[in-house]
């Protein structure tokens, strides 16, 4: 049987953005990133997070706040810069973030999945 989770709105991401709409960029390629996510965790976790949706143990509007932090974390930063300097000016990447990877952070995990799951995600 197909898992369906709830969709996040352009507008919800723009909402958790804590500048400008028009910063964020095209919504077309807003909304693709906010499709790949939803992909991604339907795909491999959709049972569990549509089953505490269900009982409401996943309140939807963190469900759709994650969701949106993870397509922001794309979006403020595509170069992956992890570290910058003034003086002599020099800076870090990190390969991961900069190729627009989706990550997941541990307390994203967290949220979705519960308590009595392993810990999932970046730290």
């Amino acid at each position: 049987m197909a898992v369906t989770l709830p969709g996040v709105t352009y507008e919800w991401v723009c909402d958790a953005y804590e500048g400008e709409p028009e910063d964020l960029g095209r919504e077309t390629y807003v909304q693709s990133k906010i499709r790949h996510t939803i992909a991604k965790l339907k795909t491999r976790f959709g049972a569990r997070i549509s089953q505490r949706l269900a009982s409401g143990q996943l309140d939807e509007d963190l469900y759709m706040d994650t969701v949106s932090e993870a397509v922001l974390r794309i979006i403020r930063n595509p170069e992956g810069f992890t570290t910058e300097q003034q003086g002599n000016y020099s800076y870090g990447v990190r390969a991961a973030v900069a190729s627009g990877y989706l990550m997941f952070t541990a307390e994203n995990m967290l949220d979705l999945l519960g308590e009595q799951s392993p810990i999932i995600g970046t730290y």
